[in-house]
């Protein structure tokens, strides 16, 4: 399991986003990582929806990780913790699966 991952399974969000800014240059713009979460989360809906619980497990961790980079890099006006709150968030849906 990546580093990253377990420190989701301990509830530690912040310090996995840590783990992962390197790999987010922060570079992609204001918002970026908010939105690739957004995406992936609604297909995640999508594919639960229709019953693909595998694909919407998939899409979920990649909403996840993208929200926790989003942590680290937020847009004006939005705090560290927004980007968590998301994460959190998937997190239950992926608890209800």
């Amino acid at each position: 399991m990546e580093p990253w991952r377990e420190l989701v399974a301990e509830g530690k969000l912040w310090e996995a986003s840590v783990l992962l800014a390197p790999e987010a240059t922060g570079m992609e713009g204001m918002g970026f990582y908010a939105a690739v979460g957004y995406s992936a989360e609604a297909r995640g809906d999508e594919a639960v929806a229709a019953g693909n619980v595998d694909s919407g497990r998939v899409f979920y961790e990649d909403a996840l990780r993208s929200y926790l980079m989003y942590a680290q890099y937020p847009a004006r006006g939005d705090s560290e913790d927004y980007g968590i709150g998301l994460a959190e968030d998937v997190l239950k849906k992926i608890a209800r699966m």
